[in-house]
């Protein structure tokens, strides 16, 4: 069976409806940052530094929307106290119970959190083995994973999506950043790599087809993308560059912010702005446009009034060679 109705392609074809694929995108760019940001600073790097660095750029803004969203209620039934504490202590993606309970999307920043503490042994890795045998290593490791579920046909999410699973994701993003550390490129056309892949797995998509086969595809097609504003020779030649840059940059700013409160906000706004008429798919598509202006402004809101204060707070400490409190 293929999914070939005018909104299903609508939905997962155009440029704002890629969640399918915007875990493995976050992950690659999360190796991709933090890795290179180690390489340009490795001869003073911090482990205290970088987990506050982590710490406040990141938690503080869950933690408020996390307790936001369990005394609202919004898209979720309320299942008591043990939630919350998995989801403080990000645990919550370890079991099925609580795996999509309070915000769905929450599973994510657990298994972020939980790549930031295996990081040192990933530098281990590449420090006896290199980054190329390193990567090797984890893809093997994967595929065993892969097999140990199959094996014993094990369908749960919090296996699915286990920490040492989508560790390659993120490892492949920290082998993009050794690599245009030392200005090599892992795709010649990068451009044409990306849309490549990403019609791949848009048919992957299509027939249903499951995440086991799906995954290496959406990663490269992400280091392929990546890559294409990396070396942005055709974009400044045939684009708009500055004008699309710009755009991308303010994106990049809020996407934190976008990430934590837009799952459970999506089904509630569209009910809100859905209107009954006759031309379904205008309005359809007039309907995105406002959920997706509600959902930046609330972000937006967010990034002012929180995430970069906590970065800021953060900043402050670590000057006073505090870390934490």
């Amino acid at each position: 069976m293929v999914r070939t109705d005018l909104k299903s392609v609508i939905l997962n074809f155009n440029p704002i409806g890629q969640g399918w694929m915007g875990v493995e995108l976050f992950l690659v760019i999360s190796g991709f940052l933090i890795h290179f940001i180690f390489l340009q600073n490795q001869n003073n790097f911090s482990w205290p530094e970088f987990f506050s660095k982590r710490f406040w750029r990141i938690y503080p803004p869950y933690l408020l929307v996390l307790i936001s969203f369990f005394i609202l209620g919004i898209a979720i039934t309320f299942y008591g106290f043990k939630n919350l504490l998995s989801h403080i202590l990000l645990t919550h993606n370890f079991f099925d119970s609580t795996f999509f309970t309070i915000n769905p999307s929450f599973w994510s920043i657990a298994l972020e959190a939980q790549l930031y503490l295996i990081y040192p042994f990933f530098l281990f890795l590449v420090r006896y083995h290199g980054i190329k045998k390193t990567l090797a290593i984890i893809f093997l490791f994967n595929i065993v994973l892969t097999i140990i579920g199959l094996l014993l046909q094990i369908k749960s999410f919090s296996y699915g999506t286990f920490v040492l699973k989508f560790w390659i994701v993120w490892c492949v993003g920290a082998y993009l950043a050794d690599s245009f550390y030392n200005r090599r490129k892992i795709f010649q056309k990068p451009l044409f790599w990306f849309i490549g892949l990403y019609v791949l797995c848009f048919l992957f998509k299509l027939y249903y087809l499951t995440n086991y086969f799906i995954l290496l595809p959406i990663t490269f097609s992400c280091v392929a993308l990546i890559e294409t504003f990396l070396y942005n020779e055709f974009l400044e030649k045939y684009l708009l560059w500055k004008s699309l840059n710009n755009s991308l940059s303010f994106i990049g700013l809020i996407s934190y912010s976008i990430y934590l409160i837009h799952q459970p906000l999506l089904n509630n706004l569209f009910c809100i702005y859905t209107l009954k008429t006759h031309h379904s798919y205008f309005n359809f598509l007039i309907s995105i446009l406002f959920v997706y202006l509600n959902i930046f402004l609330v972000s937006y809101s967010l990034y002012v009034l929180v995430e970069s204060k906590s970065i800021l707070y953060g900043k402050n400490l670590r000057k006073k060679k505090r870390y934490f409190l």
